[in-house]
């Protein structure tokens, strides 16, 4: 069987090689005889590696011919190899290249008989070469998918890849989530949907339902700023109030005991200093009083003034201010 072999092999190298020296008559671009002579000498080589089971080795004699010569009978050796390689997309790829040679004027007819066996050998790999179809679930989302290193374009990533038989990666990125990787092996003619779920993460730092409410009213709430700027004034303007009331009921007291004190208006040193004293805190009096006036109308006029806000806000918000016989007070809520 393996004399066989080697027979059909020396047969087919030397027609090969009778279609190269006849190549030079044809209207194909013509090669030096240098360069046919190469080409030969691969081709011879390419032959005896194949029949010493060494297809790896055979592959790249042949693809160095081709290369020189590029002629039907060069270009099936190389797709015959691709072949038993298990490189079928390449096998495939070369086959077609050689069916679509246009055929020179006059040429041998080993030509056309490679062009022929090309044509077939394209046919029967087309249903062997495997795919792999990718399904991305959330559908329509802005993935992108990676098949061994190679990344697909948009456009291609939801069809069947065709690829070679053996083990393929695959991987899948969505912003947001982590990659997501898968192996799968293939045979001659398995098509093959390789699924991808990803699932919306929710970020650990997410507000509670009753914060994020809150955060929504304030949003939407055109009163707050009004209220905030209210509670400022009364407060500002109560203490102010309260405080020139103090120093002032503090300085009349000083004052009237240092009249029945000081006759004719001559103190001793002692009542003088508490004289002075008394002069100071009606003074603060005097400036503290009228701010306490004032906070208390700007906070007056803001609460008066305040847009309209939804219904729940209108309902959640009550503010009243008092004054009482200790002090200032502000009831309600924001």
């Amino acid at each position: 069987m393996t004399s066989v072999s080697n027979a059909l092999r020396r047969w087919r190298a030397l027609l090969c090689s009778a279609g190269l020296l006849l190549w030079a008559a044809t209207a194909y671009a013509t090669p030096s005889v240098a360069e046919r002579e190469t080409a030969r000498s691969l081709m011879e080589e390419g032959d005896r590696l194949i029949g010493d089971g060494d297809a790896q080795a055979a592959i790249g004699k042949y693809q160095a011919a081709h290369a020189i010569m590029h002629v039907p009978t060069t270009g099936l050796e190389l797709a015959r190899t691709h072949e038993k390689l298990g490189q079928l997309v390449e096998a495939r790829a070369v086959a077609i290249e050689v069916q679509n040679m246009t055929p020179g004027a006059n040429e041998p007819p080993v030509f056309t008989d490679a062009r022929d066996a090309a044509s077939a050998l394209a046919e029967r790999l087309k249903d062997r070469v495997p795919s792999i179809t990718v399904s991305v679930t959330p559908a329509n989302s802005a993935h992108t998918v990676t098949i061994d290193g190679a990344r697909l374009p948009k456009e291609a990533r939801d069809i069947a890849f065709r690829t070679n038989p053996g083990t393929h990666t695959i991987v899948v990125e969505l912003p947001g989530s982590p990659a997501q990787e898968r192996v799968v092996t293939l045979v001659a003619g398995q098509a093959t949907t390789v699924p991808f779920t990803f699932t919306q993460r929710v970020a650990a730092s997410a507000p509670s339902p009753a914060t994020a409410a809150g955060s929504q009213l304030a949003d939407t709430d055109p009163a707050r700023g009004g209220r905030i700027r209210s509670i400022i004034g009364f407060s500002v303007g109560g203490a102010a109030l309260l405080a020139g009331a103090a120093t002032g009921v503090i300085s009349i007291v000083q004052v009237n005991d240092l009249k029945s004190r000081c006759p004719n208006d001559r103190c001793s040193p002692a009542d003088r200093d508490k004289l002075d004293t008394a002069i100071t805190l009606g003074n603060v009096s005097n400036i503290a009083l009228p701010i306490g006036v004032i906070g208390l109308a700007w906070g007056l006029y803001e609460l008066l003034t305040l847009p309209s806000a939804p219904p729940k806000s209108q309902a959640a918000t009550s503010l009243r201010f008092e004054l009482t016989a200790t002090g200032a007070a502000l009831h309600g809520t924001l």
